[in-house]
């Protein structure tokens, strides 16, 4: 940082061009005032560096406590397990979603589609078959639908 100041006053002067801060009394025409130029880009330069080091020096000493850092998890393990229960008991993930309030994409990142997808399955299709005496199998439901193979993402049942 301070090098790229100082070579960038030294481009300027090459071509005949001081630099003065009207601010800051800083002129390089003087030799004091290029003094001070140098001083005040060098204390700058350690600022910066005493900055990193400080907020290094503070992360290391979170982590030991067992912080980390970031936001906050808004999904509590209460959360997901929540979430699980209404998922699997049928309601729609937007529901679910507006219950907890959160996005229904961070609904699917903690609780993948494939999950819900399982759960309603098995609610609302894998009832238990009703065999008729012809030895047809009926599902409530889906009593015209003949030989209807479910593949699930863990489960596969053919009615």
């Amino acid at each position: 940082m301070v090098k790229g100041l100082v070579d960038l006053v030294l481009d300027l002067e090459k071509g005949k061009i001081n630099f003065r801060s009207l601010s800051d009394g800083i002129d390089t025409i003087t030799s004091a005032g290029r003094f001070f130029f140098h001083v005040m880009a060098s204390l700058a330069q350690m600022d910066r560096e005493l900055a990193i080091e400080r907020t290094k020096a503070g992360l290391v000493a979170a982590r030991k406590l067992g912080r980390v850092g970031g936001r906050r998890r808004i999904m509590t393990d209460s959360k997901v397990e929540s979430a699980r229960k209404l998922l699997a008991a049928g309601r729609l993930p937007k529901d679910v979603a507006a219950d907890l309030g959160i996005s229904v994409p961070t609904l699917y990142r903690w609780i993948p589609a494939a999950a819900s997808i399982d759960a309603w399955l098995i609610k609302n299709l894998w009832e238990p078959t009703t065999i008729l005496a012809n030895g047809e199998r009926r599902v409530a439901g889906l009593a015209n639908m003949h030989n209807l193979s479910l593949i699930g993402h863990r489960h596969e049942k053919s009615i």
